[in-house]
């Protein structure tokens, strides 16, 4: 592990942009390669051990999460996030070579330099199947989860090479299993969503009516005490890339999940 101020990646970012506060760059190596994360800290107050992990999302490197981690940086929360190999230019690897198997073990180094004490996790879509993995193995700390347009899939897309799996749409999600530790996770989660697209209604009446989406399952496997959904009002497709265009909406959703998360 190596830790500098500065990133050797910065002409790759997808969203260049210096952070509001300080921030340090932990690289790891993994095979013939390396691997980035970023350490935001606290203004006035250096970088200290994070408590929330972030994990990006699918074709996007750790700058995809720059509105809300920026915003809750200003707020005086400081966050790791880690590149995934396989999904961009600066997070390395190929997507053909790369899976989510391999993305999840990448994650769990990193949250590693976390341990004891990682207590909240946020992913984007597909990053919440590696956020979840993260999670259970911080199970004894983690209070809080949050998801942003989650993204699922059945077990055994997990050692799928990466291009299959994100050029196949998740039809079989609800054969996730992480689902079933959704349901026992006994913190607070909270799901940022657009708002809703019309949902056809099927042709045959049917008994029972399954969610429509990840994000519904995860909002319906919990008790209503235990878990708060945000819709982001004028998004109507994907929340990150519309918050990155809308910062006064990126600042006000950065708000709503300080007070989610809480002190930390």
């Amino acid at each position: 592990m190596s830790i500098s101020t500065q990133s050797l990646i910065r002409s790759r970012w997808q969203h260049p942009g210096d952070p509001p506060g300080p921030a340090r760059y932990v690289r790891e190596r993994f095979g013939v390669r390396f691997q980035e994360a970023r350490v935001l800290g606290l203004p006035g107050r250096g970088v200290a051990r994070p408590r929330l992990v972030a994990v990006h999302g699918a074709g996007a490197d750790y700058t995809q999460l720059n509105p809300l981690l920026y915003g809750l940086q200003r707020r005086g929360l400081g966050s790791l996030a880690m590149n995934l190999s396989g999904h961009g230019e600066a997070t390395g690897g190929s997507a053909a070579r790369s899976s989510l198997d391999g993305n999840a073990r990448e994650a769990l180094r990193f949250g590693e330099r976390l341990r004891p004490g990682l207590l909240a996790m946020l992913a984007v879509d597909v990053g919440a199947m590696v956020g979840l993995r993260l999670a259970q193995s911080h199970v004894q700390s983690i209070h809080r989860l949050v998801f942003v347009d989650p993204c699922l899939y059945p077990d055994d897309a997990w050692t799928r090479p990466l291009s299959v799996v994100l050029d196949c749409p998740p039809l079989r999600w609800s054969r996730c299993g992480l689902l079933g530790f959704v349901q026992g996770f006994l913190g607070q989660v909270l799901v940022i969503t657009g708002e809703d697209a019309p949902v056809p209604l099927p042709r045959r009446r049917v008994e029972r009516v399954e969610p429509a989406t990840p994000a519904d399952a995860i909002v319906r496997s919990l008790h209503p005490r235990r878990v708060s959904r945000l819709v982001v009002e004028g998004c109507t497709g994907p929340v990150m890339p519309w918050l990155h265009r809308h910062p006064d909406a990126a600042d006000r959703a950065a708000a709503h999940l300080a007070d989610f998360l809480g002190p930390m």
